[in-house]
């Protein structure tokens, strides 16, 4: 719990909407603040950004959700109404709507979670050979 306290309310925010048990090690938490911070310069935008940032015609859950945590960083402080708000405007996944419709996220970090087995059951389902 101390380590929290020295964090910065930017890096705290990272921290925080980080997935529970995603990181198992310092190593793989450093890798992960490295990559996000370390090669970034960070521009305070308004949370109105954040609506702007929309799922490609093209483009994969998996790809999306990455760009959108990008764009969590540049904004500042939100909370998590205004995350989930804002990713429900931008995704264009219609089966993952319906199931953040059915089972409402209660915070960004459990709508991630949502997300993620989504598009892990997609991964599966593209991967799968049909005969």
């Amino acid at each position: 719990m101390a380590f929290c306290l020295t964090l910065t309310s930017t890096v705290w925010q990272w921290y925080r909407r980080l997935n529970s048990r995603s990181i198992n090690s310092f190593c793989q938490l450093s890798k992960a603040f490295s990559v996000t911070f370390l090669n970034a310069k960070i521009r305070k935008k308004e949370t109105s950004h954040l609506y702007r940032v929309k799922q490609g015609k093209d483009e994969s859950l998996k790809d999306y959700l990455s760009r959108f945590d990008k764009a969590i960083i540049k904004v500042k402080t939100c909370t998590d109404a205004t995350l989930i708000n804002a990713f429900r405007e931008g995704v264009k996944d219609n089966k993952l709507l319906w199931a953040m419709t059915y089972d409402a996220p209660l915070s960004f970090a459990n709508l991630r979670g949502i997300a993620q087995k989504h598009y892990g059951t997609e991964e599966y389902i593209k991967s799968r050979k049909w005969p």
